[in-house]
């Protein structure tokens, strides 16, 4: 099976805090991804929809400008011509959720379940039956209120199981895993869901970044006697527990960038050659995605192009592709 050589790109930027009203997507700028992707043999774009398409079951949720079903068929054909799949995103994680406007405030009712199914299903409709389903839930432990831990875990499995039921593939990141590993592994089992690892600093001592470089020298870190980012129990955790639990089945989609808060010179070339080498299964390991973290737009060209271009060296280098 070939593998996901994969770039993340935003489709509306509205899982965040500031919410845009309109998408901040720049059309010329997407075929100018569309085209450097091709170029360096991208294969699938991972595309964080939220509230950037028009949902008929809620278009209460949707922008004013959102894709109808009509432009994401044009988009998934352009992709198609040139040899990309795209797998549609939802961010379900408290944190990340407000694009879902109102229903982020009724997380975990009737309500909330019957909207997140309606949405799964429709996002397979408009995407014209995805291989995968990404639905994030990254980073809710930030919030200074959030679900338990064993709410999070039933709303997971609610829907990681809506996903599958449509004849997808659920993809998640590994957050979950890692902050309630044994809750999560009980739940849900390796043939449900496809882990997406992240880590975005080293995995190198030499190339060790310090906190005060990347957040500060104020961080809550330095004043707990860490000096590098790659030190903290944190970082620690999504280093290494994603590749240990390959012991259990589960199959990961390693996800690296350059975004400036990580370690963005090495990460991507690291990344690739961590989990080559330490993943007794290749085939456990389904591909890669890079991932700017930028907005859609011609401001972000630079970390676009740097992606692509420290992924492809990277792909050369450890797979000779």
């Amino acid at each position: 099976m070939e593998k996901i050589w994969g770039l993340f790109v935003f489709l509306s930027t509205n899982q965040y805090q500031s919410v845009s009203k309109n998408l901040t997507l720049e059309d010329d700028f997407w075929d100018y991804i569309l085209d450097e992707a091709e170029k360096a043999k991208i294969n699938t774009i991972i595309l964080d929809v939220g509230d950037g398409v028009v949902f008929d079951s809620h278009p209460e949720i949707s922008l004013p400008d959102a894709w109808t079903r009509e432009r994401v068929h044009k988009e998934i054909e352009k992709c198609r011509a040139k040899g990309i799949k795209i797998i549609p995103k939802l961010n379900f994680s408290h944190y990340h959720s407000y694009w879902m406007h109102d229903y982020r405030g009724s997380v975990s009712t009737k309500k909330y379940y019957q909207v997140c199914s309606d949405l799964i299903k429709e996002l397979y409709e408009i995407f014209e039956g995805p291989e995968y389903i990404h639905l994030g839930m990254d980073e809710e432990e930030y919030l200074p209120v959030k679900r338990s831990t064993e709410l999070l875990i039933h709303d997971t499995k609610f829907l990681v199981d809506e996903v599958n039921k449509t004849g997808a593939k659920a993809c998640i990141w590994c957050d979950i895993l890692i902050q309630s590993n044994a809750e999560f592994t009980e739940a849900i089992k390796p043939d449900e869901v496809i882990i997406f690892p992240w880590y975005y600093d080293s995995y190198k001592k030499e190339n060790y970044k310090t906190i005060e470089a990347s957040w500060g020298p104020n961080d809550k870190f330095i004043r707990r006697g860490y000096k590098y980012n790659e030190e903290t129990p944190h970082a620690i955790l999504f280093r290494e527990l994603p590749a240990a639990m390959q012991y259990a089945g589960y199959k990961y989609v390693p996800t690296m960038s350059v975004n400036l808060t990580g370690n963005p010179d090495v990460n991507t070339d690291e990344t690739m050659e961590f989990y080559k080498a330490n993943i007794h299964d290749e085939n456990q390991v389904l591909g890669y995605v890079t991932a700017p973290w930028y907005v859609t737009n011609w401001s972000s060209k630079e970390h676009f192009d740097k992606s692509l271009d420290l992924f492809v060296k990277a792909r050369k280098k450890h797979y000779n592709i």
